[in-house]
């Protein structure tokens, strides 16, 4: 995970689009960092409410690689007949550097914005009220138009636009009559860089866990004794890379790849530019995960029960900390470590600064083995009990709700608005806001570890050797 930014938002204008029923309008705003006015590319989320704190959301909409010029930004955005149906709405703003891995970090505070007036009268309406067209409307004879009882065969140059909602279906339109929905949305952001098939290419041996760096994918070769580095636009091979004994972990700390090395208890740093090492530096026994706060690299121990704080910067032992029994899962949240004790059925959690213990021994689903963060809440897949949970900071020993995956649940990732969850020899999509299974994907055999790296999901397949780059991760219509 990359250093958190601090954005804070300046300026707000919107304006609509002047034609009848648009739903759309363009909003710009002024980002500053650190009070700074930034020049560089962002991932941005907008999501409407109803109030100005708590209140009902109505939908996301999702941004990606958005040009800032001098803190300067313009979107346009399209919530639907949403806008229409509230006098006032507030707009919650989320953002992360583009392409970063990190979860997206939500605004200070709501801007408001009141729905733009629609027109009510057809562009057409006034060669409808002539009284010429009483009896023959837009020039065409009333005996051509569908009258009561009738089959409608005298029919010609129809307005689709008049057809009643529902009224035709999919299986009576040709199959291209109807476009793809994620591609129709991609080639309507000119983004068709991103319209590509799902792909598997091949790794080393053992492949357990992928991290990415913000242009390529790192896979840890728990076999082999090593690491892959890919090109995340086109998964061309790059380099292959010696770390320690079964690397199971990986993770980059914006300069930088660490692996743990369960096998030699320690953990290796490469610069991520051309893989050199830059050290190796011991830590507890059977070290499996590994996650970045954003200035120190946190390791689990499995054999051990404990977890070992790092300085990125030099390597150096900040401190070790007990946690439960064989810890298999990390993540950071912005302030605090949360640590899956899959020996114990227990989450710890600590403090990032200090190490100390916040909550120990939450219980949770049977046998936790990783979390992810979706910048509100953590979420933990059970592999013992096929299942993944979903939890709040605030309240970590009150779950907002469990949810049915597939068998065996080993890896979870989060892609800014769903999550997703290695399972046995499938991969299942999840609306982060309720919990529900949106799709199944297949790639190769026995996935395990997974990460998202701006526009893809990917996969590690430890028995197939080799890593699944699935479709584009936008959310379902």
């Amino acid at each position: 995970m990359k250093k958190a930014i601090t954005i804070v938002f300046v300026a707000l204008f919107l304006s609509a689009a002047i034609s009848a029923q648009s739903t759309e309008f363009t909003y710009q705003g002024r980002l500053l960092d650190n009070s700074l006015p930034p020049t560089a590319n962002y991932d941005l989320q907008f999501r409407l409410w109803d109030s100005e704190t708590g209140g009902g959301g109505f939908g996301v909409e999702t941004r990606l690689n958005v040009p800032v010029s001098r803190g300067i930004f313009t979107v346009v955005l399209d919530f639907d007949d949403t806008f229409r149906l509230i006098t006032d709405g507030w707009l919650e703003i989320r953002i992360r550097p583009a392409g970063s891995p990190d979860p997206f970090l939500t605004l200070t505070g709501r801007q408001r914005i009141t729905s733009t007036p629609y027109a009510i009268k057809s562009l057409n309406s006034e060669t409808a009220e002539t009284s010429t067209n009483s009896t023959q409307l837009g020039g065409v004879p009333a005996a051509n138009y569908l009258q009561r009882n009738g089959d409608g065969s005298g029919l010609t140059n129809l307005n689709g636009g008049s057809i009643a909602a529902g009224t035709v279906t999919s299986t009576q339109l040709s199959p291209e009559a109807v476009p793809n929905t994620t591609a129709y949305k991609l080639l309507g952001s000119l983004r068709w860089d991103l319209l590509k098939p799902q792909a598997t290419f091949a790794v080393r041996t053992g492949p357990v866990a992928v991290a990415f760096d913000g242009a390529n994918i790192w896979v840890a070769n728990s076999v082999s004794n090593n690491v892959s580095k890919l090109r995340a636009s086109d998964g061309a091979e790059l380099g292959t890379f010696a770390v320690g004994s079964v690397p199971r972990g990986v993770a980059f700390d914006g300069a930088n790849i660490w692996v743990a090395n369960a096998g030699g208890d320690n953990v290796r740093k490469l610069r991520a530019s051309d893989g050199a090492n830059l050290g190796t530096f011991a830590v507890g026994t059977n070290p499996r995960a590994i996650a970045f706060d954003g200035a120190n690299i946190w390791v689990a121990n499995t054999a051990s029960n404990n977890v070992t704080k790092l300085r990125a910067s030099d390597g150096a032992n900040l401190g070790t900390f007990a946690v439960g029994t064989a810890p298999r899962g990390l993540a950071f949240d912005g302030m605090w470590i949360w640590v899956a004790n899959s020996g114990s059925n227990t989450l710890t959690i600590l403090r990032a600064s200090d190490g100390s213990t916040i909550i120990n021994g939450v219980v949770t689903g049977a046998t936790p083995t990783a979390l992810a963060f979706d910048g509100a809440h953590m979420w933990l897949a059970n592999s013992g009990g096929n299942t993944v949970t979903k939890l709040n900071p605030s309240d970590p020993e009150l779950p907002l709700g469990t949810f049915i995956v597939g068998n065996n649940p080993q890896g979870i990732a989060f892609d800014g608005v769903n999550i997703w969850v290695t399972t046995l020899n499938a991969v299942t999509k999840m609306r982060a806001s309720d919990g529900v299974r949106l799709r199944s994907f297949f790639p190769g055999t026995n996935p395990g570890g997974i990460a998202f790296d701006g526009a893809n999901i990917w996969v590690a397949n430890s028995s197939s050797n080799n890593v699944t780059r699935l479709v584009p991760a936008f959310p379902e219509p």
